[in-house]
C-alpha cells in the first residue's frame, strides 16, 4: 500500500491522554508524530470520524489538541 500522508512524521513513544466527549478519558502511548498526524496504541477500540482532545505529554512538553479518527 503507497504512503497517502502530505506531512512527515517521526518515531516518537510519548504518553498521551485522549478525551471523548463522554466518557472517561483513555491513557495511549504515541507510536510516531508529525505536524499532519499522528498514530497511537490504544486499550480500547475508536470510532472513525470520532473527534477526540489530547493532551500529549514528553517531559517539560506539553501538547494539546483536537483530532479526528481516520
Amino acid at each position: 500500500m503507497a504512503e497517502r500522508r502530505g506531512t512527515p512524521r517521526t518515531d516518537l513513544s510519548v504518553a498521551c491522554t485522549l478525551r471523548r466527549r463522554t466518557g472517561s478519558a483513555i491513557s495511549v502511548r504515541t507510536v510516531n508524530v508529525g505536524p499532519g498526524g499522528m498514530c497511537v496504541t490504544t486499550p480500547r477500540p475508536l470510532a472513525i470520524d470520532e473527534v477526540l482532545d489530547f493532551d500529549l505529554l514528553a517531559g517539560a512538553e506539553h501538547v494539546d489538541g483536537r483530532a479526528r479518527v481516520v
